[in-house]
């Protein structure tokens, strides 16, 4: 089954959108490769965060709108006030042309941001003659994708329909090259910031999917939670089908968050609660390494053991984290009930069935 792309929820956003008039170097940069950036503004609580989400905002949409074909930024509509005055640039007083509005009334989830993501992908597709390939860049409002990155997105042939990329960041203390040189990689198979789609966005299940429950959705879940890039994953992997790797080594999104502690949206209460597992975990490779033998799958997840005895926590390390040693991993976890499960050790388990 194709992957298609979720409506967005009634009544939730508005969008004020520019009509396609993509910045010329972008364009002229690969004639056969577009790149859609989705991303979330907010204003926080903290003065010192809002200063630093300004400043990765300010950064995207004025030194690096030329190197998108687009840039779509959701915002909820008490921040839009914001948003203009840091997208303005000084020298116009405008906005880029090629940067689009979407106003919420909530708080949007990773499957808002992938609908729209579609939706622009669907939209140049109908439009254009011929179309171009389309690649779509979901990123964290603090996080943004280094400009040599970008340009082996644009020309980068692993990245095929299915394929998705998860990075892992890397730390900056402030924006520019000389910060960029001295980022601190922040290695971990267990985070990720930024999501790189080299084809049609994820909704639904496909029909070889692993475990998915009836209804499920794609990313049904605030970004920005504990856990929610962990579950991200194992979604892309086990109920869409995806080919998800984690190549942070060769690919750099830069990080700016040293503002102390976590401060809370303005007008929220701090999220609450962790996304549950399963999780799926990766980690960071180059883009140059042998797939089979380098990335390694981590899955977390809780079984059912015995008949009403309590769930026992479950982690598998996979070598190979494509086809269908992954999908027969997934699918023997989604059994109806284990009877055994051995602990390897603190980083791997087993878990056997009979």
């Amino acid at each position: 089954m194709r992957r298609g792309h979720l409506p967005a929820r009634a009544g939730t956003r508005k969008s004020v959108v520019v009509p396609e008039t993509s910045a010329a170097s972008a364009a002229s940069a690969s004639p056969t490769t577009r790149i859609h950036l989705f991303v979330c503004y907010y204003q926080s609580s903290s003065p010192e965060r809002n200063a630093e989400l300004d400043e990765v905002m300010r950064h995207v949409t004025h030194h690096q709108s030329a190197e998108y074909d687009e840039v779509h930024v959701v915002i909820e509509q008490p921040d839009v006030e914001a948003f203009r005055t840091v997208a303005r640039r000084p020298a116009t007083g405008t906005v880029a042309e090629n940067v689009r509005v979407h106003v919420f009334h909530t708080r949007a989830r990773f499957c808002d941001l992938f609908a729209l993501a579609q939706q622009a992908r669907d939209a140049h597709m109908q439009r254009a003659s011929p179309p171009r390939r389309v690649v779509s860049i979901v990123c964290n409002s603090d996080v943004y994708v280094g400009s040599a990155s970008l340009r082996h997105v644009r020309s980068d042939e692993r990245l095929t329909d299915s394929a998705v990329y998860a990075l892992t960041r890397y730390d900056v203390d402030a924006i520019g090259p000389e910060h960029e040189a001295g980022a601190r990689f922040f290695r971990s198979a267990a985070s990720q910031d930024c999501w790189i789609f080299g084809g049609a966005l994820p909704a639904a299940p496909t029909a070889s999917g692993v475990g998915a429950p009836q209804d499920a959705q794609i990313g049904d879940y605030l970004m920005g939670v504990w856990g929610c890039d962990n579950r991200l994953v194992y979604e892309l992997a086990a109920y869409a089908d995806c080919e998800v790797r984690n190549p942070s080594l060769t690919l750099r999104t830069y990080h700016l968050h040293n503002a102390g502690g976590t401060p809370a949206r303005k007008g929220y209460r701090p999220q609450r609660g962790t996304i549950l597992f399963p999780y799926l975990m990766l980690t960071p490779t180059t883009l140059r390494e042998d797939d089979t033998s380098r990335t390694v799958w981590t899955l977390l997840t809780f079984v059912p053991t015995e008949r009403d005895a309590p769930a026992a926590k479950v982690v598998i390390e996979l070598v190979q984290p494509t086809g269908t040693r992954l999908r027969a991993s997934l699918q023997q976890l989604h059994q109806p009930v284990y009877h055994k499960v051995t602990i390897v050790n603190s980083r791997r388990s087993e878990a056997t069935h009979s």
